[in-house]
């Protein structure tokens, strides 16, 4: 498996943060909207994921803190 690399910030203006690199920035532009759309549905997956969660972890809580209150 291929390790996956981080780029940092400083290398990406250097890169294509010049005025005078159309093809740099038109690359990188079209990696990253590939990349969004690849992923948007594993991003969307998770997100539902995560909200459901915390929906469920809301209304527990709700629940013990009201159970609490009661006279």
């Amino acid at each position: 498996m291929d390790r996956l690399q981080s780029i940092s910030n400083d290398v990406l203006v250097r890169e294509f943060g010049r005025p005078d690199n159309k093809v740099k920035q038109q690359n990188l532009n079209n990696i990253t909207l590939t990349l969004i759309e690849r992923y948007r549905a594993t991003y969307k997956e998770h997100w539902e994921a995560a909200k459901t969660k915390i929906d469920t972890d809301a209304d527990e809580y709700k629940k013990r803190i009201m159970e609490k209150m009661k006279p």
